[in-house]
């Protein structure tokens, strides 16, 4: 089962100035043109969304930018992806001789990643070899909680939810934390603006009479309550017990290292509390299901 989830944003209406990127805007109206008629839909996730979404509710830009799009699609062959990519092509758009899932317009980098393909292990497999990997663990559950979003009132975009993201990026940064601290930085980013992004929903109003009430941990304790309604009680158990494993690290965790690494002036012990907020909501979850 899965937890009700309280009042969460469902679709959102912006403007192609809020997103202050012309070519990004021209490639999401160029990519909704070429899915509508195929007859399919296809998911915004990554900075992309990450940027739409908090920049629309919080009014704050990421000090990362990007020239790349990562798109998701359910697909349930991989004859469908190459039906896809032949549209796509048809379209103007140029595919990578080398990357499986690398396509080019103008000045962009689009990745699709064509999640309904994947095996037990939550992995898909480039074919014809499939000796190319590539995680999409939660893929489904975050899809299945998207935003639509309204450019301009000419066309709609479906993207991940913040919450969901976060739970992307956690995922990612449990796959490849040796190779690259950027899933921690951008998990970092999420957990110091969920709190002014999430504002005017008016939930858990008790983080108000916290003792020590700060932004990034009532944020980890809003986002976890988010993340409740994606995941079913085992799931919850699997976060829970990766985050307590990084908790036992203490000072010598990767993943705090990493977010302190590349986050100004914030402090080791806010980090560790914020995340522990979250492995508390989720032990809670756990508990008031069993009783």
């Amino acid at each position: 089962m899965k937890w009700l989830k309280d009042f969460w944003i469902m679709d959102l209406k912006i403007t192609s100035e809020k997103i202050a990127n012309p070519l990004l805007v021209d490639l999401l109206k160029k990519l909704t043109d070429s899915f509508n008629r195929m007859g399919r839909e296809f998911y915004v996730i990554g900075a992309t969304a990450r940027d739409i979404i908090i920049g629309q509710l919080a009014d704050i830009t990421s000090g990362r930018k990007t020239r790349d799009l990562d798109i998701a699609i359910a697909i349930p062959e991989w004859s469908v992806f190459d039906e896809i990519k032949e549209v796509l092509i048809a379209d103007g758009f140029k595919k990578s001789r080398h990357m499986h899932q690398r396509f080019y317009y103008d000045d962009y980098e689009l990745d699709i990643v064509p999640y309904g393909v994947a095996k037990e292990d939550d992995n898909i497999y480039w074919p014809p070899e499939e000796e190319i990997a590539m995680s999409v663990k939660g893929f489904d559950e975050v899809l299945s909680d998207a935003i639509t979003v309204n450019v301009d009132d000419e066309f709609d975009i479906k993207i991940a939810s913040l919450h969901g993201l976060f739970l992307l990026k956690f995922n990612a940064w449990l796959d490849r934390n040796i190779q690259t601290s950027k899933d921690a930085e951008d998990m970092s980013f999420i957990l110091s603006n969920y709190f002014i992004a999430n504002l005017d929903r008016g939930i858990h109003p008790e983080v108000y009479d916290w003792e020590r009430f700060d932004e990034y941990t009532v944020g980890g304790y809003w986002l976890a309550h988010d993340l409740l309604s994606l995941l079913n009680k085992e799931q919850v158990a699997y976060y829970k017990d990766c985050i307590e494993k990084e908790l036992e690290k203490g000072d010598g965790s990767r993943l705090f290292n990493q977010i302190i690494e590349h986050s100004h002036g914030l402090a080791y012990e806010t980090v560790k509390d914020a995340w522990q907020t979250i492995a508390d909501v989720f032990q809670k979850a756990i508990e008031d299901e069993n009783d």
